[in-house]
């Protein structure tokens, strides 16, 4: 099951938006703070990248976090990032993240105003 999406720009890690899992029991606030440092350091990458160092960041990667499991996507500039218990499988956590990179550019482009 989900527990928390985060969505940021790579270029600078700036936190565009956040969800959560509706269980307040859940303490999740170790868990943001990995997904902004994971955030940052894609940004790190980004922009030596663009400046002829380093690589680029995978595009999609996971990575295990205690009981969870750290999903990402990056679609046109854009990470989307989630928390999942370890025995969702992955492949359904990059179809939702997937789904959520389609529909923020839905989202985004029907927002344009032609002038």
């Amino acid at each position: 099951m989900v527990k928390l999406t985060m969505i940021a720009r790579v270029l600078d890690g700036l936190p565009l938006a956040e969800g959560l899992d509706t269980d307040a029991s859940l303490d999740l606030e170790y868990y943001k703070q990995q997904a902004k440092t994971l955030f940052k350091k894609l940004g790190q990458n980004s922009s030596s990248h663009a400046s002829g160092a380093g690589g680029a960041p995978p595009s999609r990667m996971s990575y295990e976090s205690g009981e969870y499991f750290m999903h990402y996507v990056i679609e046109s500039g854009v990470c989307y990032l989630t928390l999942c218990e370890r025995n969702y499988p992955k492949k359904l956590a990059y179809s939702y993240l997937e789904g959520e990179s389609k529909q923020n550019s839905f989202l985004f482009f029907a927002r344009i105003r032609f002038d």
